[in-house]
């Protein structure tokens, strides 16, 4: 039975692997993470350089904005939306940035990445004074070999452990306080990525601690990772992965006896049935012609592909693609030209293409919203 405050529609490992790859595919050193969703602040480092104060208050006060702006800028998060198969790319690229943000911050502090914890959860702390010691010897840094950590305190101690619960406690209480039932997921994400791997060699790993993906996966599975990579093995699937298609100038023209003739005719046996292209409903045929997917809009063909991309590339051409956008940009001069018009609703799209017009319209400053069912669903823009 499902809970009233659970936000998951679909496997919860599974939204932590793309959260993980979301950020694996933007991320490129502390300054460059790839994303629109970005802190103001952190889209021009150069600029973010000279604004940099290192004390207290001026840590609080940023995070405090980065918090806010990731749950403003996602009208997922207003509408108060589950995490499915049509949201989960928003949610994963929302908290995949919010990291790189707080991550860009924390070493433009510290000089160091996010610190890791030594338990699989949030401290509770209300202090906050070794953070601001940290800060302090930054600030006025002893020499050019100088090394934050382990950070000592005044009666040379080591309060390294006391600043790692200061920092997380603090990121802990703004998560909740903000983003309320959706705080579970940057609690998942964030204490998979951040927490010290207890596992020794020989143990068996605990996956309801750590979700099958990142490093320890494929450490624990190398063997199986290994043989993937080789190249035989990529060559032998790379033909069976992709249904071919006959492309005869004469398909098109041949006569109803000559069709009658051909499903009587049996299929040239093929050593991998994997090979053999599989047409549903229509199995009795053994090739489809261009015509046939024009005309049937591609769905004579939609349940044979297995990578739904592929599917999307055989029928959305760039022609499409380019047109959708393109009313994107006339509804938004629309409404900038009429203040009082609330919403301006585009064409019916697939769902590759509806994603392209929400991240053309988000980057322009406006709010979206997929409208209908099935064939019939549309962006529609809505008005400042």
């Amino acid at each position: 039975m499902k809970k009233e405050n659970d936000i998951f529609e679909i496997n919860k490992d599974t939204v932590l692997f793309q959260i993980q790859e979301s950020f694996d595919a933007r991320y490129k050193d502390q300054q460059k993470f790839d994303s629109h969703l970005r802190y103001e602040s952190f889209l021009n480092p150069e600029k973010n350089q000279s604004e940099i104060k290192k004390d207290i208050q001026f840590f609080k006060k940023e995070m405090k904005e980065i918090v806010e702006h990731h749950k403003n800028i996602l009208p997922q998060y207003r509408k108060q939306e589950n995490i499915n198969l049509e949201t989960i790319s928003w949610f994963t690229l929302s908290v995949s940035t919010f990291v790189a943000d707080m991550q860009q911050l924390y070493y433009s502090l510290f000089q160091n990445s996010l610190p890791l914890l030594s338990v699989h959860e949030f401290p509770r702390k209300n202090s906050s004074h070794t953070l601001a010691l940290a800060l302090q010897k930054m600030q006025n840094p002893q020499d050019e070999n100088f090394q934050l950590f382990p950070l000592m305190d005044a009666e040379n101690n080591d309060v390294t452990n006391e600043f790692i619960e200061e920092f997380w406690s603090f990121v802990w209480y703004l998560i909740r306080q903000s983003f309320g039932k959706y705080a579970v997921l940057f609690q998942d994400y964030l204490l998979w990525k951040y927490v010290e791997n207890k596992t020794k060699d020989g143990e068996e790993t605990d996956w309801n601690i750590h979700p099958p993906c990142g490093e320890i996966y494929r450490k624990t599975f190398k063997q199986l990772f290994d043989y993937k990579d080789r190249p035989d093995f990529r060559n032998k699937n790379r033909g069976s992965e992709k249904p071919s298609f006959k492309n005869n100038s004469n398909d098109d023209n041949r006569s109803a006896q000559n069709n009658v003739n051909d499903e009587n005719q049996s299929p040239q046996n093929n050593s991998s049935e994997e090979t053999q292209p599989r047409f549903g409903a229509h199995k009795e045929k053994t090739f489809v012609s261009r015509k046939d997917i024009e005309k049937n809009n591609g769905r004579f063909v939609k349940d044979n592909f297995r990578d739904k991309r592929q599917f999307r590339e055989k029928t959305t051409d760039s022609k499409q693609l380019d047109l959708a956008l393109q009313e994107v940009h006339e509804g938004i001069e629309k409404l900038k030209s009429q203040s009082d018009l609330k919403s301006y609703g585009l064409k019916p799209q697939n769902s590759f293409v509806r994603r392209q017009q929400h991240v053309v319209i988000t980057d322009a400053g406006y709010q979206t919203e997929s409208v209908g069912d099935g064939d019939e669903r549309y962006v529609s823009i809505l008005n400042k």
